[in-house]
């Protein structure tokens, strides 16, 4: 390619021409701070270009249109202040939300449901005092099982059982119904002092010792039953059949062998008057004996008592669990030997008047309790021994239906058997 060199004279000459460039913006402002500035080339401000345009004079008229703000340069060091205040600041903030949130779940109740926990296993021959009769001091024990229920449970409370393999929560109205706590507490204390006198009466039975007073008072009676032409409201029946009757259960086992729809020799006392009156029975599905269509409940004026005087301190401690546990301690008490066998021996269940045992509540957190106290066999109702194997580890678990059961597992543990009655 050839290259064609102009002389000098025929170059086009080359001046700087003024051309302002756009304003620098500055990233660490906000849009509103930013000014407005123009930047000149070096040297395009020494003198007025071709066209006649003064650049000092033009700089002058951009910079006044807008004044520009100050703008303070931070060192490296005020920088990071800067930013570690804005951490905290964060942190601070983070730092009150979680501790609101955990301050709710930690005091705000929650009223659905309610926590069963493992509670206390307690010497029963500790708090047991009986007047009026021989006693012995064992050299075993007899443990009861309790359990700790917490009412109104907060949501990390509920959280931690729910994780937990030795408590439950389950809801309120499974455990209580509709009743309200006031209403439980009565309603448990009533049944701790009635299977006191259960407890008293059973055993003052078997070991021989004659019982005294009490009866059945009917509460209600039906219209729809034939036995309302005979019995009354308010009477007191003290025997069946020739069979006195102390507590409710001895109707029912006096009336053990008897045909439905048959009638039944009934002795009452209606107020100072004592009959006895020939009342017809009937038949219910699914109930084996005859029945009256009547509500029982003890007798008030003049309860079931023995020829001594048992005092049990129950203190806290409420509901007929303790039943069977009462039972044999009062019958190691008033007996000699060691039914025991001197072991340490835990046992739960309702006891009923016929020597029955009932079923209970929160066994496995009363196998965990028995465990931890060191028992050497735990005595549970029958239908509940698989609720309470797998929290035993090497404790011994025996089922039983009633009491005689219950002395039998004694006796394999190395106790002595009951002496003859007097």
């Amino acid at each position: 390619m050839d290259v064609r060199l102009l002389p000098s004279s025929v170059r086009p000459s080359v001046r700087p021409s003024v051309r302002p460039l756009r304003p620098t913006p500055m990233p660490s402002l906000p849009p509103s701070l930013r000014p407005s500035v123009f930047l000149w080339r070096r040297g395009d401000c020494d003198g007025p270009d071709r066209r006649g345009v003064d650049p000092a004079r033009w700089q002058a008229r951009s910079m006044a249109f807008r004044e520009p703000p100050t703008v303070q340069l931070l060192s490296m060091d005020d920088q990071a202040t800067q930013f570690l205040r804005r951490q905290r600041g964060r942190r601070v903030a983070i730092f009150v939300v979680l501790g609101s949130l955990w301050l709710a779940l930690a005091v705000i109740p929650i009223g659905r449901y309610v926590i069963i926990r493992p509670g206390s296993a307690d010497s029963v021959d500790a708090r047991l005092t009986v007047n009026g009769a021989k006693t012995f001091v064992p050299k075993g024990e007899t443990f009861w099982a309790t359990v700790g229920i917490v009412e109104r449970p907060s949501a990390m409370q509920l959280v931690a059982a729910w994780l937990s393999g030795e408590q439950d929560a389950p809801r309120r109205r499974d455990i209580y119904g509709n009743e309200s706590v006031s209403e439980s507490r009565r309603q448990s204390s009533a049944q701790m002092e009635d299977a006191k006198q259960v407890a008293e009466i059973i055993a003052a039975r078997k070991l021989g010792f004659p019982v005294r007073g009490g009866g059945a008072e009917l509460a209600e009676v039906s219209k729809d039953y034939p036995a309302s032409k005979v019995l009354k409201a308010g009477d007191l029946i003290t025997a069946v059949n020739g069979t006195p009757v102390c507590l409710q259960a001895d109707i029912a086992k006096a009336l053990r062998g008897r045909k439905p729809g048959s009638n039944v020799d009934v002795t009452l006392r209606r107020g100072t008057t004592s009959m006895t009156l020939a009342t017809p029975t009937v038949g219910v599905k699914g109930y084996a004996l005859p029945v009256f269509g009547v509500l029982l409940t003890a007798a008030t004026k003049q309860p079931c008592h023995a020829p001594f005087t048992v005092a049990i301190d129950t203190r806290s401690i409420g509901g007929p669990s303790a039943g069977l546990a009462m039972t044999i301690a009062l019958l190691e008490r008033l007996s000699p030997g060691e039914l025991t066998g001197r072991q340490k021996v835990a046992v739960t269940g309702t006891i009923e008047g016929d020597e029955t045992v009932g079923e209970v509540g929160g066994v496995k957190q009363k196998t965990l309790a028995v465990r931890a106290a060191g028992a050497k066999l735990f005595i549970v109702p029958k239908s509940e021994v698989a609720l309470a194997r797998p929290h035993a580890g090497t404790m011994r678990v025996v089922g039983v239906k009633n009491l005689d059961e219950a002395l039998a597992a004694l006796r394999q543990l190395g106790g002595d058997p009951l002496p003859p009655r007097a």
